[in-house]
């Protein structure tokens, strides 16, 4: 009998192939906020930024993730996982320099 679900093989390679989008998002971090402000507040942006994206990250994907394991099983936070770093990966396509040099 064929199920409709994709296997946890094919999931779990997926998110390894598109981990390496997560570079976009730490780049995006500090190239976004600090090119269109005085270099001496660069580290401030830096810092705020950083902040509220680990406390976003820290608190919201384990319960998440956690929430829909127990409810729809390991395949349901896996496709969350996979999908949030394909949509890193699309935003990183999209990033413009905001200077004109």
């Amino acid at each position: 009998m064929s199920s409709s679900k994709p296997s946890e093989t094919a999931l779990i390679a997926i998110a390894f192939v598109f981990t390496g989008g997560q570079a976009l998002s730490t780049l995006s971090m500090v190239w976004v906020p600090t090119e269109g402000i005085p270099p001496r507040y660069a580290a401030t942006t830096i810092g705020l930024a950083s902040i509220s994206a680990e406390v976003l990250r820290a608190v919201g994907s384990p319960a998440l993730g956690g929430w829909l394991a127990q409810r729809n099983g390991l395949e349901a936070a896996l496709l969350i996982c996979a999908g949030g770093a394909f949509l890193v990966f699309l935003g990183g396509l999209a990033l413009k320099s905001l200077c004109e040099n």
